[in-house]
């Protein structure tokens, strides 16, 4: 009978892209602002997402 082993997934780890903004006029900026904020968000919740397995994980092994 063959075993076989359970691995945990993590998530994959990627680099936070910061968005690439070509600003002339007011709406521009506007329009980076909400762009930069939802790129802060998702980089925020990958880190969120890491810090909950590796907390999960440290339960675990006490």
């Amino acid at each position: 009978m063959q075993q076989t082993w359970s691995t945990p997934l993590y998530p994959v780890l990627t680099r936070c892209n910061k968005p690439l903004l070509n600003i002339q006029t007011n709406e521009d900026l506007i329009f980076a602002l909400e762009t930069t904020e939802l790129a802060r968000a998702l980089c925020a919740a990958k880190v969120d997402s890491v810090i909950k397995i590796q907390e999960q994980q440290n339960e675990k092994a006490r």
